[in-house]
């Protein structure tokens, strides 16, 4: 009894610290994320009914990025934008880096598009929005990447 009792206090010893150890990294998400999608809903206020949007969010943290905004952003989009009325087939989504960006932008039956669970989708340049995120502060950089997509 005593040896499980043990072998309890040390995983929770240890994902405790895991715990923290992210926290520390990635700071509290769930702060973060109301600043961060406070930001971007200020910047993309109404979103198109009849087409999907594609988001790059880029920055210094990665997993940040992935906690605060990226982790179900399509499904936050459809909460909180009622025009899009729940239509998955509609939803907004993130993309993890601008290579991806640009193959989506380019071929509507692109892997990467299918990768997303989206098929056979244009995606038109005023339908791509990027926001370069930190821990301080969100900045808008649609205009950059837009002009930087062949």
């Amino acid at each position: 009894m005593f040896l499980i009792v043990c072998v309890f206090l040390v995983a929770n010893t240890y994902s405790l610290n895991s715990y923290f150890n992210t926290l520390t990294k990635v700071g509290r998400p769930q702060v973060d994320h109301i600043r961060v999608a406070k930001e971007i809903n200020s910047a993309v206020p109404v979103l198109d009914t009849q087409a999907s949007s594609a988001y790059l969010f880029t920055g210094p943290d990665d997993e940040y990025i992935y906690y605060t905004i990226r982790f179900g952003f399509p499904y936050y989009m459809l909460l909180t934008h009622k025009e899009l009325n729940l239509n998955f087939d509609v939803s907004p989504f993130p993309v993890d880096n601008f290579q991806s960006l640009q193959q989506i932008y380019n071929n509507p039956n692109s892997e990467e598009l299918k990768r997303y669970g989206y098929e056979g989708q244009m995606i038109a340049k005023d339908h791509v929005y990027s926001f370069y995120i930190d821990k301080y502060q969100v900045t808008n950089k649609t205009n950059d990447i837009r002009v930087m997509l062949k």
